[in-house]
Formats: C-alpha cells, sequence, structure tokens
C-alpha cells in the first residue's frame, strides 16, 4: 500500500488528501498516514499489540495571519498542546488514514522508523540516501512530470509534500467536492449557511493573523490594507452593494480595526457582516460557511484557497494575493480565472 503524509492545518491536509485520492482515483491502492506529527510520542512501556486503521469519517501584515493549530477530535488520542487536529476527518472522505494510537506497537515502530532515518541522513550516507529515495518521494517538479505521463510508482511509495498544484487535483474536481463536505454541521453553522445562501452578491474576505505574525512565519507574504482595498476595488466594480463576510482566526482584532484600515470611500459600497467567533476547533464549518458565499478574497491560506475553489457560483470572482513567500515562490493551484492582485499597491499583478 502507498501511503501520502498527512502534516500541517486543513488547508495543508486537503492538498496531501486531494493528491492521494487522485492516485486511487487511478488505480493506486493508498492511505494517509497521520502518525507523525498529530499524536504523541509513544510511552514504550504501555504498548499493547493493537493498531488502529481508521476509516473515514461517516454520516489571517498586519492585517493579515488563518486557522492552522486545531486539536484532534477523537477519543482515542491523547492531548497534547504539541499536536495539530485531523479536521480532514469530518469530510465525508473516502480514503482509509492510518492513525497510530499512542500504545500500539506501531505508533513504536513509526517513531523508531523515522527516527533511524533522521539520524542516517544527517550523516549523509551515500547508501542511505539512495534507499530513502526509492521509497519516499517528495513533491517536485519531476514527481510533477511523472503524474502528468502517468507513470506507475512502486506499491510501497512514501509521498512527503504540500502538493499545491492544481494539476494533481483538476480531473476529479467533482469527486473531491463532494468528499470535502462536512459529515455534520452545528445548527448555528447551517442557520448561518442559509443566510449566506439566501445573500446576493455575497462575498468571503479571509484575514490570516494567529501563526502568520510569529517571528519563525517571516518568509510568508501577508497581505496588508494595499492588497484589501485592491480585492475590494475590484469586487464593487462587478457587483453592486456585494455583502461582505469577513472570517478570521482573529475576528475580535477584524471588529476593532479592519474597516478603519480600509478605503472608506470602498467599504461605503459595500456592507460588512463579521462572522464567527475565533474557535479554531470548528475550522471546516468555517470552510463550509466561506464556501456558501458567490464570490471570494482570499488570504495568503491554503485553508482560504479550498473555501473559494468549492465555490458552486460558475462566474465567482476570486481575488488572491500576488506573492505567497518572499523569495517570490508561488503555489501552483490558483486557476487562470482567478484575479492575481500585488501586496504592495493592490493592483491587478
Amino acid at each position: 500500500m502507498m501511503k501520502v503524509l498527512l502534516q500541517g492545518g486543513l488547508g495543508n491536509q486537503m492538498f496531501q488528501y486531494a493528491f492521494a485520492r487522485a492516485l486511487a482515483h487511478r488505480g493506486f491502492d493508498i492511505a494517509l498516514d497521520a502518525s507523525w506529527g498529530y499524536t504523541k510520542r509513544p510511552n514504550i512501556r504501555a504498548i499493547t499489540k493493537n493498531a488502529k486503521l481508521i476509516a473515514p469519517a461517516t454520516a489571517h501584515e498586519q492585517i493579515g495571519g488563518g486557522g492552522s493549530k486545531y486539536s484532534l477530535d477523537s477519543s482515542a488520542l491523547n492531548s497534547s498542546p504539541h499536536t495539530r487536529n485531523l479536521e480532514l476527518t469530518r469530510f465525508q472522505i473516502s480514503l482509509p488514514i492510518l492513525h497510530h494510537e499512542c500504545n500500539s506497537w506501531l505508533d513504536y515502530y513509526s517513531c523508531i522508523y523515522h527516527k533511524v532515518w533522521q539520524r542516517l541522513l544527517r550523516r549523509n550516507k551515500p547508501y542511505a540516501r539512495a534507499i530513502y529515495a526509492l521509497i519516499h518521494t517528495r513533491d517536485s517538479a519531476k514527481l510533477e512530470q511523472d503524474f502528468h505521463a502517468h507513470r506507475r510508482f512502486h506499491q510501497y511509495k512514501y509521498f512527503e509534500g504540500f502538493f499545491t498544484n492544481l494539476c494533481y487535483f483538476a480531473q476529479i474536481d467533482s469527486i473531491l467536492r463532494k468528499e470535502f463536505t462536512p459529515c455534520h454541521m452545528r445548527e448555528s453553522t447551517k442557520t448561518l449557511q442559509a443566510q449566506i445562501k439566501r445573500t446576493s452578491n455575497s462575498v468571503f474576505l479571509h484575514i490570516r493573523r494567529g501563526d502568520y505574525l510569529q517571528a519563525e512565519n517571516w518568509e510568508y507574504v501577508k497581505a496588508g490594507s494595499a492588497y484589501y482595498n485592491g480585492a475590494l476595488r475590484l469586487i464593487t466594480s462587478y457587483l453592486h452593494r456585494p455583502v461582505v463576510f469577513v472570517f478570521s482566526d482573529d475576528l475580535a482584532w477584524c471588529r476593532e480595526n479592519l474597516l478603519s484600515l480600509l478605503d472608506s470611500r470602498l467599504c461605503e459600497k459595500a456592507e460588512f457582516v463579521f462572522m464567527g467567533n475565533d474557535d479554531e476547533s470548528n475550522a471546516t464549518d468555517d470552510l463550509a460557511l466561506m464556501a456558501s458565499c458567490e464570490h471570494a478574497i482570499i488570504a495568503n491560506s491554503t485553508f482560504s484557497f479550498w473555501a473559494a475553489y468549492l465555490i458552486a457560483n460558475p462566474d465567482k470572482i476570486v481575488c488572491v494575493p500576488s506573492a505567497y513567500l518572499w523569495n517570490g515562490a508561488m503555489p501552483k493551484c490558483y486557476p487562470q480565472s482567478w484575479h492575481k492582485l500585488d501586496v504592495h499597491w493592490g493592483q491587478k499583478a
């Protein structure tokens, strides 16, 4: 069985799932590996013989930084401030997720496996790199070429990366739209979703702050007032009196500061509604609400990318920052029809 490593927050998990689902659509036997980064290290004294294969669940600058640290909604896991939330399981996904409990032999093996490889690779042994390359494949231009060419992969391939490339999942668009539907939504979310769907010219505006404001994330471009003013200018040139639903991982900051940082003349042409309550534990609900809008102004965020991508409106207007990293690197996931706006001047890039 092939495996794709799950890592990061919900937006990253969705890209990794989309890549794995595309391979499954081509007939490969594949699962997602959630054993590394979502659980605590095992207690060796408490090891048992049981490992668990969990089937899929049934039934945002200083304006900018998005949802990043979520906690796992599973009684099988011990909570830890260092674990991240496997929100992906709240969708109607069809691929199995390998989830190693902290007291299982498989979890212990997984930890030892990763430690051994880290030490071997740090020693820069040629044989170790050669063997590692046979089993592990990272997201790269070479992988993109092989994927395009429909090359066969070894049945025990282990894929690592973020796979932010539209080519990987464009052909399974309808499948992803179905499977990236929440299994359950709170009644309050359903009420808000109905409100959004009844609203003409609805637009979500996503502000990512949170982890993006931390020093270690300096390499990510933070979209500020120039970008959001440019996006509102474009949106109001197409839409009469749009209703802008504001989503953020720091909604209190947005309520207090956002409108004062935007061009007042643009604000007069739109109505603003602040959504949510800063509760990151309901990321899938927020994503479903955002995807219920007709148009989007996204942050530099994989989370808001997926919300915009899943909007059903075929004539949707989507504004995106023209830069992702300060070194100029950009993901290859943005459709051609989306509007790229300069993050410094707010003009179309």
